[in-house]
């Protein structure tokens, strides 16, 4: 059996101060905005509402997101959402709903996942990749009566009802759609009630054969699962994260969810250039970047101009996932850049497993890494018994950040408490 090991170096409590001190949650701050942050956390529980209204208390002046439009504070950023959840709720959306999101990396992507949210909707976070057919049949079979899709997706959502469709991104005014923006501009920014019902988030996990399955995603009960992600990926309180994999994505969610917490400026890009996240890392002096492998490749891949004239000696965190990552293309990326790859290994359903260090890559390129804090792990045979070390096995793995089940009920297998 592998435990994560950090917190029994120190204790927990001198592993949580830590982590508390490197995220800058005991920043020393004015109490007004303290309190404010507090109040909310306290009112609404861990999760995205609580975390961009504390965010917008503690640090209202501070750049949000950086992206394709300009420019937004993080209390900028809240008072839109406040403006969009009450669009929402005139246009009749309510706990327990279902809406569809199919957007690029985006402030309005941003702004309606976390009003859907305040309105206890059920985010459906549809792949921009998705075809006509699977929109139509992933919205039927999800019940979803309202789909947000960018503009350029206007064809991919032509099996919807115009009525059904709102516009988040808007290229032109050719498209004869309300856009969400539009329709918040009219509403008043006053922070909202937490709804009778938690609002949640739904990813969709890619399949062999057929439709993608629909895996409900959980928050966090308290903040020990970002004790964990911090311990291993050392995010500091207010970052710049260039944050180039998708946000439909799990790897892309997780980083943008968690690092709320540390009340970062996120640089979003509707599509990955390599050129332009060099150029983004050089100008806004980035300490993390998000990627998944293929990212990491063609960045490695950039032409000898781009990479010549880009000064990306700030980052000191290269986040990696979403598919396997080899060893002589993390160490080629840290050759071209900076030793700062962290490959995070594990799954939609499971959470993490384990998470590799550029030390830990260094040493051994190709490594899973190690098992992080709270975090059991195990290799079992077919009858659920621990196999001897060297043997071949199913990894099982517990965590306080395993997914919520499948939408049509379904799960994945357990064996000694472990999926």
């Amino acid at each position: 059996m592998s435990r994560g090991t950090g917190g029994h170096l120190v204790g927990d409590v001198g592993y949580k101060l830590k982590i508390l001190r490197q995220i800058g949650l005991l920043k020393v701050q004015p109490p007004h905005r303290l309190l404010k942050a507090g109040v909310k956390l306290a009112t609404w529980g861990p999760g995205f509402p609580s975390a961009a209204g504390a965010a917008a208390a503690r640090f209202p002046n501070q750049l949000a997101i950086i992206d394709d439009a300009g420019e937004i504070t993080w209390q900028e950023l809240y008072d839109e959402v406040n403006r969009a959840t009450a669009a929402l709720a005139t246009k009749g959306i309510g706990a327990g709903d279902s809406v569809a999101l199919l957007c690029r990396n985006h402030r309005h992507m941003v702004v309606a996942m976390i009003a859907l949210m305040q309105r206890g909707a059920k985010v459906l976070l549809l792949n921009t990749m998705a075809s006509a057919n699977q929109l139509g049949e992933l919205t039927r079979r999800e019940g979803a009566g309202l789909a947000i899709v960018d503009q350029e997706f206007l064809t991919v959502a032509s099996e919807l009802d115009r009525d059904q469709i709102l516009l988040a991104w808007e290229e032109d005014d050719t498209h004869g759609l309300p856009t969400l923006r539009e329709l918040a501009a009219a509403e008043s920014a006053k922070p909202h009630k937490k709804p009778e019902r938690p609002g949640g988030i739904v990813i969709f996990t890619s399949g062999t054969t057929g439709l993608p399955k629909g895996a409900n995603r959980k928050e966090p009960e308290n903040l020990d699962p970002l004790m964990t992600f911090f311990g291993a990926i050392p995010y500091t309180g207010n970052s710049t994260v260039v944050l180039a994999a998708p946000l439909f994505h799990s790897w892309g969610l997780l980083n943008f969810g968690f690092g709320l917490s540390t009340v970062p400026t996120y640089v979003l890009r509707r599509k990955f250039k390599p050129e332009q996240v060099l150029a983004d890392i050089d100008q806004y002096k980035a300490d993390v970047l998000v990627v998944v492998p293929l990212m990491m490749q063609r960045l490695v891949d950039a032409s000898s101009t781009a990479v010549e004239k880009s000064d990306v000696s700030s980052l000191k965190i290269t986040a990696s996932s979403g598919s396997a990552l080899a060893g002589d293309l993390a160490n080629h990326f840290m050759d071209l850049f900076t030793d700062s790859v962290y490959n995070f290994y594990g799954a939609t359903e499971t959470g993490w497993v384990s998470i590799a260090s550029p030390e830990d890559l260094r040493a051994a390129p190709g490594t899973a890494g190690r098992v992080p804090w709270r975090t059991i792990v195990k290799i079992l045979d077919t009858d659920g018994k621990e196999v001897p070390q060297g043997e071949t096995g199913v990894i099982y793995v517990g965590n306080e950040m395993q997914f919520g089940g499948y939408t049509d009920g379904n799960s994945k297998s357990f064996a000694d408490g472990l999926m």
